[in-house]
């Protein structure tokens, strides 16, 4: 009789994991992180003395909701320190202009390091003005590309118990190309 309660004890246990070994993958991509970046602009053409903006948007493409650290990103050139924009993590911009010479950054970011809330299937859109940040002379032309990096440390949610239990993004995302003309 032992004999039996053992080797049904053992089926059970053995049909346990064979049911973790299969489904286990299925749990955790349902529970991954999945975040779209893509940029855009309203307008191809500008002059080289009006503002250049560039429409960023960040998409929780998941099924959970997603925290990423919030950021403020200023004008320094002028020392004003304005708020621009804000976004979630750092935004910086990879400028090509049209003989694939990187174009320098004039402008700086400071962070407030606050946490942001993005839930699924909705999105985080900031309109950049990257002629704050980026000397784009006329008559030529560029590739732009954002990137957008967090680096969420778990201490930082103590502070905010609302979000506490959600998945935190730590990590970097690249959009896609964009190609603009600046004329004089």
């Amino acid at each position: 009789m032992n004999k039996i309660i053992y080797i049904s004890i053992i089926a059970v246990i053995a049909a346990v994991l064979i049911m973790l070994i299969i489904f286990y993958p299925f749990a955790q991509e349902e529970n991954k992180i999945n975040l779209g970046f893509e940029i855009r602009t309203t307008q191809l053409n500008y002059s080289a003395s009006s503002p250049i903006q560039i429409i960023t948007v960040i998409t929780n493409n998941g099924n959970h909701d997603v925290v990423i650290l919030g950021n403020q990103i200023i004008n320094n050139s002028t020392g004003s320190y304005n708020v621009s924009i804000y976004l979630n993590g750092e935004l910086t911009f990879n400028i090509t202009d049209s003989n694939g010479n990187n174009v320098s950054r004039i402008g700086g970011y400071h962070g407030t390091g606050q946490p942001y809330l993005l839930k699924p299937n909705t999105n985080l859109t900031v309109i950049a003005d990257i002629s704050n940040y980026y000397s784009l002379s006329g008559n030529n032309s560029y590739t732009i590309q954002a990137r957008y990096s967090s680096s969420l440390i778990p201490e930082i949610i103590d502070y905010y118990p609302e979000y506490k239990n959600k998945a935190l993004f730590d990590g970097y995302l690249e959009s896609n190309l964009i190609t603009i003309t600046v004329v004089p």
